[in-house]
């Protein structure tokens, strides 16, 4: 036996190995979820209380996400406990409008970002974050203006659940040195 020929083969089978673990870890979306600006205000017609939610939703494996956006449900984390809202969804290519200076509002992406709709284009790749606004509902103004964490859940074409929380003060923290809020 040719030791050459031995030794290519062992390392050609090493590497047809490494190369199945590689696609079986990548098999199914790895989604992350960063939500950098938020603010508060009063919906125009129903003049209800609404938060705008600013998530740009990536995925880190190879495995590519088309994401239900009619299953995700938006949970607040307000005087110790998880507080579900209602997820409103606006019309498909409508923009926010608000009353926040303009230099906010460009800062916050308000007049660019659209808003998530389930009708809108929500394929997740891994060069392709989903970027956009989630507004959502509650009859009690406190909750909406004081919460510390968010917790998103939705559906994907695998029929996996991805349910990420997102810890505000932490995100600011690590991510943000400006500290960038809206009131």
């Amino acid at each position: 036996m040719n030791d050459l020929s031995f030794w290519t083969g062992i390392i050609g089978g090493i590497a047809g190995l490494m190369a199945l673990y590689d696609r079986w870890c990548d098999r199914k979306p790895q989604l992350r979820i960063f939500a950098p600006y938020n603010f508060t205000g009063i919906d125009a017609q129903t003049e209800n209380p609404v938060l705008s939610i600013f998530l740009r939703i990536s995925n880190s494996s190879r495995a590519s996400a088309f994401l239900y956006l009619e299953t995700m449900s938006v949970e607040l984390f307000y005087d110790g406990s998880w507080v579900r809202t209602k997820r409103l969804d606006p019309k498909p290519g409508a923009l926010a409008s608000t009353d926040l200076p303009e230099e906010q509002q460009v800062a916050f992406g308000i007049t660019e970002a659209p808003f998530l709709t389930k009708f809108g284009a929500t394929l997740v790749t891994i060069d392709n974050p989903l970027c956009g606004y989630v507004v959502v509902s509650h009859s009690d103004r406190r909750i909406l203006s004081g919460f510390s964490r968010i917790r998103v859940a939705v559906n994907d074409c695998h029929l996996h659940n991805h349910c990420v929380t997102i810890d505000l003060q932490e995100q600011k923290r690590k991510h943000d040195p400006n500290g960038k809020t809206a009131a």
